[in-house]
Formats: structure tokens, C-alpha cells, sequence
């Protein structure tokens, strides 16, 4: 209908009016105004949505016209908030509620809005004309193709003419009748008891006549049952009035009147007892099929889905439920029976997950009212002040966490968090001074230190498997150690410190026995002459390489390869490869 009313504005060029129906519709929920109001005296047209009906207003010169294709006098009490807000100098005592054509069982309550509107655009009286409704909805939706609108489909002068001319013979014929009655009582003998004679008159004459219909009725059933036996016979009569059924069945307005007939007659035939019985036997006996119960089933969602497209029906359909089951659940049996369906119910995964969605969001629904979260808060508060719901909560808070955090992807999202949060609190002094204050005060135990200590060699050593962080901190290091060092104290320190550890290792023997056998091989390479070391490159040269590489398992020399140990174990190949070369250009 917005879409409507824009191509209407754009289409007949109107200045004023044909704003979008929502759009009004959500001011006046709002309680907010309008920008610019139709001025005084302006004639302008406007499409209103109230309640799941549309009715049209125009303003003439001398008041406000709304036209209502289902007149309800609701309709006209919901639409006046409206008209207030769109027109300017609105007079209540100044409004004219017509009704041009009903809409009937139909519900085609915006295509005759969009049908008037178009009426008054082109200068013409929607009085003046009857609309075809079982056309109205195709030519709509061939219109809104087009991107115009223009005049919808409308009887013929010669079918309204038509109409008339038998609906005043009707009348005549009517009022022929009881003038020959009248006659007919004047014309007889006077008596003592006239009135008592004409009224017997009549009574006969309707009795008569009564007669003469059924007999005329049953001859003609008779006739019109044998005529449909005959044409049934045929073929072709079958398939063409199969398709004049199809027809009739694809208007809405003959199916509604059709279902309307039926339900009529039902309630009708079911006021005997028998007939109830039976028809109840019968529906047992089709319900023992298991297809026609699939069918019926499906057939009863959809409908209920139909209807539960209207906002009304499902709030009337949420009341009327939840009163049934405040009245069962007064028996303690039915609870006791529920409680348990539900407890099997919950034992499937899908059906909690499913049913932990539904909460949140009925939750996410209800705190956006704020009063309904201020009850919440204050709730809680007085729940926490007992101390078991306290530790109940802290249960299953850790377990939840327990859980969630036996996911790594998890604990790295947790970690970001965390940290984020720890940097933009840090930025406040006063929040680093405490958190210092804190740690020393913590530090103070020892148990904590030793604990602080097995964590940080923890992670340590799980991030120095990676050669990279190796070589990175290793550079640091020696950067930190190079600063350190240009202060003598620092180097004094340093040597004392160094001196000290020596003295306790060489308390050992065996440290003593190994550190003088590498002095002692040192001192020997050193004093060692040219032709001795000659000698020895010309062995290793005849002998060629003969160490294997665990890498790539080929020979090599004792100075190219180094031994590798356990700390490289989880290292890649490339890290090693890295590790090898730097090891070799050190040697070199």
C-alpha cells in the first residue's frame, strides 16, 4: 500500500496527501508529529491503515469525506487521530462517513481504497459506480506490472439498468398481490365476525400457495436431477463443467459464500442427535487410517498458519491457551505427568539447544523495556542475599566456563578480550598504581611467588621451542647485556657474580677433571705447528665426509653439522636448517 500510494502521488502529480499508510500510521502510535499538515481549504486525498483495515479520506471545501468499505463505527473512532494530525483546522462535527460499495465476505478492504482514490483523482463520484470485485484483484496486480493505475473494472448501464427494472417488478407484483386481497375481504358478505372470515381467508390462500410451491419444486428437482444424470453420462459435459467449477473456485468471494452455505447447513443437520453419532463414527473410522490423518493434519496447519498471520488471532490464540493450561495444571496428577514428558523431552541435545534460543530471545525481547530490567536487578539483589543461591550460582558459572574454555578458539577470543580491557584500564594512573600496590602486597607471600615463577617458566619454555622466538630474545639479550656492561659496576658485579658460581661448580670433581681436560685441549691446538695441521686436513680430505645429516641424509664434514639434543625436538626443518648454518658461520 506505501508503494501504491507513492505511485498514485507521482502518477496524478498531488502536492498534498498520499503519504505512505505505515508511515502515518507509526506517528500516531508514536504520539509524534507530523512536519507539514495538509492547510485549510486544500483538497487532498490520504490512504489510512488502522487495525488490519484501510479506509480513505479526501478533504473537500466543505469538511472531511472517509469512505469505508466494511462500515464499523470502530473504523471511524480509529481513523480520527489521523485525520487530526494530517489536516489542518480538523473539525470532528464536519466528517461524512459513507460507504460507496461493501466489500461483503471479501477482503478487499485496500484494493477498493486504491479503487475510490483513483475515482476521485479523475473528478468522479465513487456513488455513481459499482466495482466488479471478483475482478478487482487481477487488474490490481496487472496494474502495479505497469506502474499505473487507472479506473478498475465496473458494471455496464445496462446490467444496473437491468437490476433495477427487476427489482421494481418484483415490488409491483408484490403490492398487486395484497391490493387483490384486500379487494377480495371487502367483497364479502358482511357479518358479525368479518375480521375472524378475512384472517381464515388468508390463512388458506398462504397455505394454498405453500402447496402449489412444493408441488412445482419437487417436479422441477425431479426434472433438473434426471437432466443432471443424463448430462453426466456425456463426457465432454464432465471435463467442461470441471473447469467451470475450477473457475468459480479460483474467486474468493464464491468460496468464502460457499464455505458460509455449508457450515449453515452443517449446524443445521447436526442439531439431530443420530446424525451426530453417526458422523462421529465415521470420523473414527477415517481417523484408523494412517494417510487420512497425514492429510487432514497438513491441512489443518495450513490453515492455522493462515490465520495466525493476523496479530489478533495469535494474541487471542496465546490467551485462550494459556487459560486451558492454568486449569489443567490445578490437578497435581497433569503436573506430575508434565513434568516428567518434559524431563525425556530435555534428555535430546537439539531440543535444549532449540529451547535455550527460544529464552534468550523472548529475554532479549523483554529487557528492552526498561522497567522490566530494573524489576530483574532487583530481584536478583534480593536473591543473592542468601548465601547457598550464591554458591549454587558460582557452580554453575565455573562449569559453564569449564566448557566453553575446552574450546581453544574460545580461550583466545577470552584472551583478546581480556587483554583489550587490561590496556584501556591501564591507561588511567591511578588504575596502575593499585594494580602495582596489589602485586607487591601478593609477592609478599612466597607460595605465590613460587607459583608466579612455574607459570612464567611454563610459558617460556613452550614458546622457546620456536627457533624464531629463540633467536629473537637471544638478540635481545645481548643487546640488554651490551648496555648493561658500559656500566663498570654492572661489569663488577657481574664478575663477582660469575667468580661465585664457578667456586661452587669446581667443589664438584668431576667439573674440575672436564674443565681442565678442555683447557688442556685448547692449549694443545693452540701450540700445535703448521705441518701437523697440513697432515690433518689431508686425512680428512682422503677420508672425505663421513658424517650422516638427519635431515637430508647425506655425508658431510664434522665442521659443517652439529649435534642436535632434545631442546629441538618440535622445531621444523627450516628452523633447523637456520640453526645449522648460523652454528657453521660461528665456527667459521
Amino acid at each position: 500500500m506505501d508503494y501504491t500510494s507513492h505511485l498514485l502521488r507521482v502518477q496524478f502529480q498531488c502536492q498534498y496527501g498520499m503519504l505512505a499508510p505505515s508511515y502515518l500510521h507509526c506517528l500516531v502510535t508514536k504520539g509524534e508529529e507530523i512536519p507539514v499538515k495538509i492547510p485549510a481549504g486544500v483538497k487532498a486525498i490520504q490512504m489510512h491503515y488502522i487495525s488490519g483495515h484501510y479506509v480513505l479520506s479526501a478533504r473537500e471545501h466543505h469538511g472531511v469525506h472517509v469512505f469505508d468499505s466494511l462500515p464499523c463505527q470502530n473504523h471511524l473512532h480509529q481513523v480520527i487521530p489521523q485525520l487530526q494530525l494530517l489536516y489542518e483546522n480538523f473539525d470532528c462535527s464536519r466528517i461524512r462517513y459513507t460507504t460507496p460499495q461493501h466489500q461483503g465476505p471479501t477482503t478487499l478492504c485496500g484494493i477498493f481504497v486504491v479503487a475510490n482514490a483513483v475515482f476521485l483523482s479523475n473528478n468522479m463520484n465513487p456513488h455513481d459506480y459499482k466495482l466488479i470485485p471478483s475482478k478487482m484483484r487481477s487488474y490490481f496486480k496487472q496494474c502495479l506490472i505497469n506502474s499505473e493505475i487507472t479506473v478498475f473494472p465496473i458494471e455496464e448501464y445496462s446490467t444496473l439498468l437491468h437490476s433495477y427494472i427487476v427489482d421494481q417488478t418484483n415490488r409491483n407484483n408484490s403490492t398487486n398481490k395484497k391490493f387483490s386481497r384486500e379487494i377480495e375481504a371487502k367483497l364479502l358478505p358482511p357479518s358479525s365476525d368479518t375480521a375472524q372470515k378475512r384472517q381464515d381467508l388468508i390463512y388458506r390462500d398462504h397455505e394454498n400457495k405453500l402447496r402449489r410451491k412444493k408441488r412445482e419444486n419437487n417436479a422441477y428437482r425431479h426434472q433438473e436431477n434426471e437432466s443432471r444424470i443424463a448430462k453426466r453420462q456425456n463426457e465432454n459435459h464432465k471435463t467442461s463443467e470441471h473447469l467451470s467449477r475450477k473457475e468459480k473456485h479460483s474467486d474468493e468471494s464464491y468460496r468464502t459464500n460457499e464455505n458460509m452455505k455449508r457450515t449453515k447447513t452443517r449446524q443445521e443437520t447436526r442439531l439431530d442427535e443420530s446424525f451426530r453419532t453417526n458422523e462421529h463414527l465415521s470420523r473414527k473410522e477415517k481417523h484408523s487410517d494412517e494417510s487420512y490423518r497425514t492429510n487432514e493434519n497438513m491441512k489443518r496447519t495450513k490453515t492455522t498458519q493462515e490465520k495466525r498471520r493476523d496479530e489478533s488471532y495469535r494474541v487471542s490464540e496465546n490467551v485462550k491457551r494459556n487459560k486451558a493450561r492454568q486449569e489443567k495444571r490445578r490437578d497435581e496428577s497433569f503436573r506430575t505427568k508434565e513434568n516428567s514428558s518434559r524431563k525425556e523431552t530435555r534428555n535430546d541435545e537439539t531440543y535444549r539447544v532449540n529451547e535455550n534460543v527460544k529464552r534468550n530471545k523472548l529475554r532479549k525481547e523483554k529487557r528492552r523495556d526498561e522497567s522490566f530490567r530494573t524489576n530483574e536487578n532487583l530481584s536478583r539483589k534480593e536473591k543473592r542475599n542468601d548465601e547457598s543461591f550464591r554458591n549454587n550460582e558460582n557452580v554453575k558459572r565455573t562449569k559453564t566456563r569449564q566448557e566453553k574454555r575446552s574450546d581453544e578458539r574460545f580461550r583466545t577470543i577470552e584472551n583478546v578480550k581480556r587483554t583489550k580491557t587490561r590496556q584501556e584500564k591501564r591507561r588511567d594512573e591511578s588504575y596502575r598504581t593499585n594494580e602495582n600496590l596489589s602485586r607487591k602486597e601478593k609477592r609478599n607471600d612466597e607460595s605465590f611467588r613460587n607459583n608466579e615463577n612455574v607459570k612464567r617458566t611454563k610459558t617460556r619454555q613452550e614458546k622457546r621451542r620456536d627457533g624464531s622466538f629463540r633467536t629473537i630474545e637471544n638478540v635481545k639479550r645481548t643487546k640488554t647485556r651490551q648496555e648493561k656492561r658500559r656500566d663498570e659496576s654492572f661489569r663488577t658485579n657481574e664478575n663477582v657474580k660469575r667468580t661465585k658460581t664457578r667456586q661452587e661448580k669446581r667443589r664438584d670433581e668431576s667439573y674440575c677433571t672436564d674443565e681442565n681436560a678442555r683447557k688442556k685441549k685448547t692449549r694443545q691446538e693452540k701450540c700445535v705447528d703448521k705441518s701437523t695441521l697440513i697432515e690433518r686436513f689431508h686425512t680428512t680430505v682422503k677420508h672425505g665426509p663421513v658424517h650422516v645429516c638427519e635431515l637430508c641424509h647425506q655425508l658431510w664434514y664434522r665442521h659443517s653439522i652439529c649435534k642436535t639434543d632434545s631442546k629441538s625436538k618440535g622445531t621444523t626443518l627450516k628452523e633447523m636448517i637456520n640453526e645449522v648454518v648460523h652454528n657453521t658461520k660461528k665456527n667459521m
